[in-house]
């Protein structure tokens, strides 16, 4: 896990970004300030998240997909190519369009395999 602090401030909640196990961040994407980025992300190139948002685990961004402020984007979704999230999304499902939309449940959920 990768926190990034600035000491220098004097409040309480300085803490400007954290970023979890296993997170893949391509080049020319941007992270806006007070995000989390939980274990096993994938943000593909040119992807760009706003500030004071939450990436779950196992969450895929697609290609110059853009994230609002203030977004939670739930785990196990696939946020689709040039795909604009502006509202939370939903556990385990697929969003695509501008704005982004629902479109069916993702791999990720489906495939889920529990040891018995």
């Amino acid at each position: 896990m990768l926190m990034i602090d600035c000491p220098q401030m004097n409040f309480p909640q300085r803490r400007l970004l954290k970023i979890g196990n296993n997170v893949i961040l391509w080049s020319g994407s941007t992270v806006g300030h007070r995000t989390i980025i939980e274990d096993n992300a994938f943000i593909s190139l040119d992807v760009a998240i706003s500030g004071y948002c939450t990436i779950g685990e196992n969450c895929f961004l697609g290609v110059n997909s853009s994230i609002a402020d203030n977004m939670k984007i739930a785990r196990d979704c696939i946020i689709g190519a040039g795909a604009v999230v502006i509202t939370d999304t939903e556990e385990g499902k697929v969003y695509v369009g501008n704005p982004a939309k629902p479109s069916k449940r993702s791999s990720f959920a489906t495939f889920r395999v529990e040891e018995v």
